[in-house]
């Protein structure tokens, strides 16, 4: 890459270099293309998040927003009067609550077993 050098980025396919000063600097990738600043801080963002393995943190959040999920349900559906005084409702409720709270036990179960 020659000082004097305009070069085309790859991500926006504009000409950035020397005659265009107010431009984003540009990058050599390890494939010899090039890419502005603006463009891989894109491509950056976009990337997927790393995969949380079984031991991090994410365990632990999945099992507090399943007790949250389950607390709220309970709370402010299977206790609702209208739930309560409808049949069909209070017992398709009661299920719904009853998995929440098995979801819950598995995960904590998991959790707890590494």
């Amino acid at each position: 890459m020659g000082k004097n050098e305009n070069l085309i980025c790859v991500g926006c396919r504009v000409q950035h270099g020397p005659e265009y000063p107010q431009e984003p600097t540009v990058q050599l990738r390890k494939d010899g293309k090039v890419r502005c600043d603006n463009c891989a801080r894109r491509a950056q963002e976009a990337a997927p998040a790393p995969e949380h393995k079984p031991d991090d943190y994410g365990r632990h959040e999945v099992l507090d927003r399943a007790h949250v999920l389950q607390w709220t349900f309970e709370h402010f559906i299977v206790e609702h009067p209208v739930v309560i005084r409808t049949p069909e409702l209070r017992m398709a409720a009661k299920h719904l609550n009853d998995l929440l709270a098995s979801f819950y036990q598995l995960v904590g179960r998991l959790h707890l077993d590494d």
